[in-house]
């Protein structure tokens, strides 16, 4: 979670635009701010997607002196400054149940 906290730290490890033509198990951090709408990414060349749920759960972000942040687990539905959302999204794929993908989402001010 560090880098969606502090992107500006790993920039060129960031996605401006939506991956593409994925076919080996990957890991993306996409700025979604970049993309005409977040939904984009659930879509790719594969087709529909069966989601199985959403998982959210919320955090407490604090900088520490030195500049390590500091994360921990929030009351759910708590708000305010520092809080964020992390909301992952499991999903498979109809024609194999194996083929599977995972989708979070980082929301909220720090």
């Amino acid at each position: 979670m560090q880098i969606l906290l502090n992107p500006t730290m790993d920039e060129d490890k960031i996605c401006k635009e939506k991956p593409a033509n994925i076919t080996r198990s990957s890991t993306f951090v996409v700025d979604v701010r970049n993309l005409k709408n977040q939904e984009d990414l659930k879509k790719d060349e594969f087709g529909i997607w069966n989601y199985s749920g959403s998982h959210p759960h919320t955090f407490h972000v604090s900088e520490e002196e030195g500049g390590t942040l500091t994360i921990e687990k929030a009351a759910t539905g708590a708000t305010g400054p520092n809080v964020v959302l992390l909301r992952r999204l499991h999903c498979t794929h109809p024609s194999n149940p194996d083929m599977k993908r995972l989708i979070c989402f980082l929301s909220g001010k720090f």
